[in-house]
């Protein structure tokens, strides 16, 4: 089975993905390709060189409505797939590719992308208004939601760990106690947190 599918480019060198056969009879590709990925609502991100696509799966008629699900059938729905051009802007800007302004605009880029593809896989969730258009959350409703986690996080793992130990300071007797204990609470905030979630 050979699926040959031309990546978008953008300008950059076409990279080869096609697998090539080798001598015992195996394929293997032409070379090693970075690429990344993360988890979405109901699908999955994947980002290459040169191409950065999400996939994922919408609700059925049943789910939108709250009908009953026969849970022997598994999922169903139909695959939803976005495709974008991955454009770096370290590639247009030459300042930007010194190593840590480089690692900092990568960092920006992967975030940025990020919450692109939850906001693709969020939209692709919601029924069509009566209209029969589609439902999308809007900029301000995933700014508010940044900000919040943000504010959240901070407070959890860095705010509430410190006031805690605060409470007892008077009682710690030196620097390095106080910071273990702090330490401690933040690590057992966080497996809590992890456990809670999972």
């Amino acid at each position: 089975m050979s699926a040959d599918v031309e990546p978008h480019t953008n300008g950059a060198e076409p990279v080869t993905t096609a697998p090539q056969p080798v001598a015992n009879g195996s394929l293997q590709a032409p070379r090693d390709l970075p690429v990344g990925g993360q988890a979405v609502l109901e699908g999955v991100m994947m980002r290459g060189v040169s191409t950065w696509a999400v996939a994922v799966r919408k609700p059925t008629e049943e789910e939108l409505t709250g009908g009953e699900l026969d849970p022997t059938l598994g999922a169903h729905g139909e695959i939803e797939i976005h495709t974008e051009p991955l454009e770096s802007v370290t590639r247009r800007h030459r300042a930007l590719r010194l190593p840590l302004i480089r690692g900092v605009v990568a960092l920006g880029e992967s975030l940025k992308i990020g919450f692109k593809a939850l906001g693709i896989s969020a939209n692709a969730q919601l029924p069509d208004d009566d209209e029969g258009k589609k439902q999308e959350i809007g900029g301000g409703t995933w700014a508010g939601t940044i900000v919040f986690a943000m504010l959240f996080a901070i407070g959890l793992f860095f705010l509430l760990p410190a006031g805690l130990t605060n409470i007892f300071k008077d009682d710690i007797p030196n620097s390095f106690t106080f910071l273990v204990i702090e330490k401690l609470i933040r690590i057992s905030i966080f497996l809590a947190y992890i456990w809670l979630i999972s």
